[in-house]
């Protein structure tokens, strides 16, 4: 799949079915995940934690209402030791690139980050479920699976952002 292709299909999705990925597809996505670029070259300061396990997961969705990982077979959370803005930018990066690349592999994903701010930050069994070492906190999850019904390009608006373009005077 090219890439413009692979961003017109990527899409938050919310209804996986429940086969559990394979080895494979996961090694592709935490491949993909290494390409992206973090705050001052800083890699030592992520840690990618792959979650299939269904009770680790359940864990993890404990003190928030419903079901915020939708039901996917596998929960990517990205954690740092990094505070403030290059943590959650980078976390950004790589979120990005593990969803692109599982379009590519025909997986719908969604980013989740409300359920990581309000409730496994402040869950005592959910980090204990992640076993993060020292200084690492969870800034953002990856929900992916297979998806539930057929992905279909969005239409977009081209012009949505609002663009200014500065060159040198003629």
């Amino acid at each position: 799949m090219n890439l413009t292709n692979a961003i017109k299909l990527r899409q938050a999705n919310r209804e996986f079915k429940k086969t559990p990925l394979t080895a494979e597809e996961v090694e592709q996505l935490t491949e993909a995940a290494g390409y992206a670029p973090v705050a001052r070259g800083r890699f030592n300061d992520f840690l990618i934690t792959v979650v299939n396990d269904p009770a680790t997961i359940d864990i993890l969705e404990a003190n928030d209402t419903g079901h915020p990982f939708y039901g996917a077979p596998t929960v990517i959370m990205i954690s740092t030791t990094l505070t403030g803005q290059s943590g959650f930018l980078s976390a950004g990066m790589i979120a990005e690139n593990i969803e692109l690349k599982a379009t590519d592999l025909g997986l719908a994903t969604c980013t989740i980050l409300g359920v990581v701010k309000a409730s496994i930050e402040e869950s005592e069994a959910a980090l204990n479920s992640l076993g993060l070492p020292g200084d690492f906190h969870p800034v953002l999850a990856v929900a992916v699976g297979h998806p539930d019904h057929e992905l279909k390009p969005r239409n977009f608006v081209t012009n949505r952002l609002r663009t200014v373009t500065i060159d040198p005077e003629k």
